[in-house]
């Protein structure tokens, strides 16, 4: 059984992230999280954390978070997610996104 070694790995203080999506200039994660770039922090932000309440965006190449931040506190976390040419579709249980209440099904331009 051959094994593989990941590329890069980005830690998030142990919350949960649930999904995924990928274009050219980013992966995308959603679910129950707080923070990206969290190495050192469990449950807390250790030194290094970027906020990233609900999910954030990633550099494909650095695995670094990006300066995205949709802002979108969850309960559980979102399940769903689908990049688009013209953006990407967001389904979550939670209440906001980027400081604007929207419930549900979200659809945002790639930034």
């Amino acid at each position: 059984m051959r094994q593989s070694a990941p590329t890069w790995i980005n830690y998030h203080g142990g919350d949960s992230l649930h999904s995924v999506a990928v274009t050219g200039a980013a992966v995308y994660v959603q679910g129950h999280s707080r923070w990206l770039d969290n190495p050192y922090g469990r449950d807390s932000a250790g030194p290094g954390a970027v906020e990233r309440k609900g999910g954030g965006a990633v550099d494909p190449v650095t695995g670094k978070a990006l300066p995205w931040n949709p802002v979108m506190p969850q309960k559980k976390g979102g399940y769903q997610m689908l990049a688009t040419e013209s953006g990407l579709w967001f389904v979550t249980d939670g209440m906001r996104f980027k400081q604007r209440y929207r419930y549900g099904i979200r659809f945002v331009p790639l930034p």
